[in-house]
């Protein structure tokens, strides 16, 4: 099989900071030089690049997964930085270190996830926020009225004051799941760009992440 054939699969994802909609794309290419870039860019305009070199081209299926795994890593760090950071600035806009992504919240590692649409935080009561209540309800009014249901899907853990057991159940295929990670839950909304990206894996890795 050509090399060319072993191409990783890009991330693309619409960040909100403030009133500005950030693009931000991650992809891989092979000339001049072996390489994946993550571009910023607002209504065309490209705001910043982050690229890293590669020591060669993708000749393998084995090598082609391993740095689409590595993209999505430098695709989340850019993504977690944008929404914790006060401006979209290039000072501001340098990958995170491992222990800077572990103190990620829950929320947002669920909103860097790609394709994620929304993520509405739900109590271990089963309560959304007013505004998220009317919006969700608007958009899922079956799933609304069974809140109860799904919360009996994370049972109390015995002895504590509340805590739920953590898991991830998908809800409505490849678009809408429900999460717990034990202290409250989360309806994450998805817009499937690519129906072989596993979801359910990515928010189960972002709920369990200690």
């Amino acid at each position: 099989m050509a090399t060319s054939s072993y191409i990783p699969v890009g991330r693309t994802s619409l960040v909100k900071r403030g009133e500005i909609d950030v693009q931000v794309q991650t992809e891989y290419a092979a000339r001049p030089s072996p390489r994946m870039t993550t571009t910023l860019s607002h209504q065309g305009q490209v705001l910043h690049k982050v690229e890293r070199p590669l020591p060669k081209l993708v000749e393998t299926f084995e090598e082609q997964r391993s740095i689409e795994t590595e993209m999505r890593k430098q695709h989340d760090e850019i993504l977690g930085i944008i929404q914790q950071e006060t401006e979209v600035a290039a000072t501001q806009l340098q990958p995170r270190s491992p222990e800077a992504e572990r103190r990620m919240t829950a929320y947002e590692r669920l909103t860097a996830i790609p394709d994620v649409t929304h993520v509405y935080r739900v109590d271990n009561e089963g309560n959304l926020m007013e505004e998220d209540a009317i919006r969700f309800k608007k958009s899922f009014a079956i799933i609304f009225k069974g809140i109860a249901e799904l919360m009996n899907l994370f049972a109390r853990l015995p002895g504590s004051d509340g805590t739920r057991e953590q898991g991830v159940c998908e809800v409505e295929r490849s678009r809408l799941y429900f999460a717990s990670i034990g202290t409250e839950c989360f309806f994450i909304v998805i817009d499937p760009s690519d129906l072989s990206i596993d979801y359910e894996r990515l928010i189960k890795s972002a709920v369990t992440t200690v």
